[in-house]
């Protein structure tokens, strides 16, 4: 099932936690310390939680019983240790990346303003295309690290052609 419906709430409190970001400009008040803070959250949850969410012992990287139960339609102190760590490498992941991303990459070009006014459209737009991307791609043998980054290499520009290619479509905005 993807999109998961599990990750539905979390999809949309991102969702609208940016607009209301965007809005009110949140994103240029965070510091720099915010995203070590979250790059931190992130790293402690992954240390903590991670370990116990998939072998149901701490500090632990047997995954064998984890993966026997795979996420089974029953509450437990694993699956809520799942949900926390998830959640928090999320969140922190997501701190960090918007303030180094803006401190390393935030000079304006004709390049970035053409990912910032397509990013919408690759937002909405982009599950279908890494799904043809993955299909084409499951017969070929290869390292499945390096299968993944040429996938992301062929998905990631095929994502933001096709979105400005949408948004070149004539006639009423669709907000693409």
């Amino acid at each position: 099932g993807f999109p998961s419906l599990a990750y539905l709430p979390q999809y949309l409190s991102f969702f609208a936690f940016c607009v209301l970001a965007h809005r009110r400009n949140w994103l240029e008040g965070l510091r720099m310390s915010t995203g070590w803070f979250g790059l931190g959250l992130a790293a402690l949850a992954s240390v903590l939680l991670f370990p116990f969410a998939f072998s149901g012992e701490m500090f632990s990287i047997d995954l064998t019983p984890a993966l026997e139960n795979a996420f089974a339609d029953t509450i437990s102190s694993q699956t809520t240790a799942y949900a926390l760590w998830d959640a928090c490498l999320a969140t922190g992941l997501v701190l960090f990346l918007l303030t180094a991303g803006r401190a390393l990459l935030g000079r304006e070009g004709a390049f970035s303003r053409f990912l910032a006014r397509n990013t919408y459209g690759v937002y909405v737009m982009h599950i279908p295309i890494v799904v043809y991307v993955a299909v084409a791609m499951r017969d070929i043998e290869m390292d499945h690290m390096l299968k993944f980054g040429v996938a992301a290499g062929i998905a990631v520009p095929l994502c933001f052609v096709a979105a400005a290619l949408v948004r070149r479509i004539p006639g009423p905005s669709i907000g693409l």
